[in-house]
């Protein structure tokens, strides 16, 4: 059994996590706010806030639209006190991607 390949539209918004970052820091006000500490600790490795050059170029990336969707959701999901949703909530998603046609075409 060989390893299961993901879609692009899954996995580079989770491979882009770090620039979306890093470009959200630079462009949009009061997002570095959000951080937590180990955030932004680590973003001092990561190579800090994006150049407008840089983020440019972040933006002209396929998926970039989405990674920086994934960035807000990660923050927003460190809310404290936020319901976390069980296993039982997500079970009809992990069931659909079981399927050998996917969550896409099993849902239509």
């Amino acid at each position: 059994m060989g390893i299961k390949r993901h879609r692009p539209e899954v996995t580079e918004p989770v491979a882009l996590h770090v620039m979306a970052k890093r470009h959200l820091v630079a462009m949009e006000a009061g997002y570095a706010d959000k951080l937590s500490p180990a955030s932004v600790r680590s973003l001092e490795n990561q190579g800090l806030p994006l150049t407008p050059s840089e983020s440019e170029a972040f933006l002209a990336l396929p998926y970039a639209e989405d990674a920086l969707a994934l960035r807000h959701w990660d923050e927003d999901a460190k809310t404290p006190g936020a319901r976390t949703p069980t296993l039982a909530d997500y079970r009809p998603i992990i069931a659909s991607c079981l399927t050998p046609k996917g969550p896409r075409e099993a849902a239509g």
